[in-house]
């Protein structure tokens, strides 16, 4: 029999996916509405150097494959389960 934390982890990586992507969404309208309206703002240094380096396609492209990458954990999660 499957104990409980074995039972939520599939919601919790599933989350976890929806939350990056979310941020990917949010990341680039920031991006956007500042290089439109110009000025300055704050921002986490990693990020900030992720967009100095890249843009604001990069930053989403990042986050956009972390939520891809937990979206397949969790069809790998949900998959382990049906097998047992």
């Amino acid at each position: 029999m499957p104990d409980e934390e074995s039972e939520i982890t599939w919601w919790k990586t599933l989350l976890w996916g929806l939350l990056c992507l979310a941020l990917a969404a949010v990341l680039f309208w920031y991006f956007s509405n500042l290089e439109e309206s110009g000025g300055t703002r704050r921002i986490n240094w990693i990020v900030a150097i992720i967009y100095k380096i890249g843009g604001k396609w990069t930053v989403s492209a990042i986050f956009g494959l972390a939520s891809l990458m937990f979206f397949y954990l969790t069809l790998k999660q949900l998959r382990g389960h049906s097998d047992e």
